[in-house]
């Protein structure tokens, strides 16, 4: 219950979530502002349950498993893993674009940051990310595997 209040807070924070949220609810950008806010309130998670006097003992459980957005967020860490990164090095990146970035292109401004990061081209992570929320597993998986290659 926590996690899920505290993807409710982080909406509060998002710039451009008003005009995603007017979209469809299957529409890419706001699924999108939909998985990195949920990727962004997992890996900030501990410290909000300390702020409540707490402890996140079952954090490695969030981080992976968490409250909403399973396949998205998993195909997130996917990709920022692709790219030779670790999602909890980049928490105040994710963080920051969330918070400060318009969500409706916020993946290209992930995209922007995880090339910055990992030296791989912006197109070929962009690419990934266009994918996070496609059925097939097996189309994703290809365009995760061009990060490197593109």
């Amino acid at each position: 219950a926590l996690e899920s209040l505290w993807h409710e807070i982080w909406h509060n924070r998002q710039t451009g979530m008003d005009k995603a949220a007017n979209l469809s609810r299957y529409h890419p950008v706001r699924r999108f502002a939909e998985t990195l806010n949920q990727a962004v309130a997992r890996l900030t998670y501990p410290r909000f349950v300390e702020h409540l006097g707490g402890k996140a003992i079952h954090q490695e459980w969030v981080l992976h498993h968490g409250y909403g957005y399973a396949l998205s967020v998993a195909r997130l860490w996917r990709v920022i893993g692709e790219c030779g990164l670790n999602p909890k090095a980049l928490a105040g990146d994710l963080a920051s674009i969330n918070r400060e970035e318009d969500l409706m292109d916020g993946s290209r401004h992930l995209a922007k940051l995880l090339a910055k990061r990992s030296g791989y081209p912006q197109a070929g992570i962009q690419a990934a990310l266009d994918l996070l929320l496609v059925v097939d597993d097996v189309r994703f998986a290809a365009r995760l595997g061009g990060i490197r290659s593109s």
